[in-house]
């Protein structure tokens, strides 16, 4: 009695994930694809280039606000101009607005007499930090004589361009998630409903629904 004989059988390998994406994308003359999926396929493309786009549109929006920033900040530093005060009144301490930080973030201001161009004028100021009544400090005035905050510095241009380009970036990308969950949602329903049509009319034909 003669073995029987193996038959070998040769599997083609799974192709590969970049295969696989070629394969369904939305210009191939696959005709198991349906057009919702195609429109799903550029609609992620689309997203994905403008992932990609604000990259650079980001970088030249943070560079023109930079650049706008030093120019402003130029412009109104040279309104000021510093002169020496003298603190008549005990400091008091101030929390700012935009307190978030910490200690750091405390000021203290305090009633502040100067003169300037022959007249002695008296207002409440921001002080530093541990002055006491009597101490003199710098305060700095605006063109019309009033006390103003002190000159920014690059750092202030440099967050304020930062600012910006981040603020386009997060635009572009919030824009493309959204889209992309958006258009999903959209034609998933539009699936789900093309699938439940079909049935019923399969279940009609087939007499298994009345």
């Amino acid at each position: 009695m003669t073995a029987p004989s193996e038959e070998v059988i040769e599997v083609a390998a799974y192709p590969s994930l970049p295969v696989r994406l070629w394969r369904t994308a939305p210009w191939q003359a696959n005709s198991l694809m349906r057009m919702s999926d195609r429109t799903q396929w550029v609609i992620g493309l689309f997203a994905v280039a403008m992932v990609l786009i604000a990259v650079p549109l980001a970088g030249a929006a943070g560079t023109v606000q930079y650049a706008a920033s030093v120019d402003r900040i130029h412009v109104e530093n040279a309104r000021k101009t510093p002169v020496q005060a003298m603190v008549t009144a005990e400091p008091e301490r101030t929390i700012p607005a935009n307190y978030r930080y910490g200690a750091d973030d405390v000021q203290f201001e305090a009633e502040v007499q100067w003169s300037w161009s022959g007249h002695t004028a008296t207002a409440t100021a921001d002080v530093p930090g541990g002055s006491r009544r009597g101490d003199e400090v710098t305060i700095w005035l605006g063109s019309d004589g009033e006390p103003t905050t002190a000159p920014a510095g690059a750092d202030d241009a440099a967050v304020n361009g930062v600012g910006v380009g981040v603020a386009v970036l997060m635009a572009f990308w919030s824009g493309a998630l959204v889209l992309v969950w958006g258009a999903g949602r959209l034609l998933d329903a539009h699936r789900a409903a093309c699938w439940a049509r079909d049935w019923d009319r399969f279940g009609r034909q087939k007499k298994y629904l009345p």
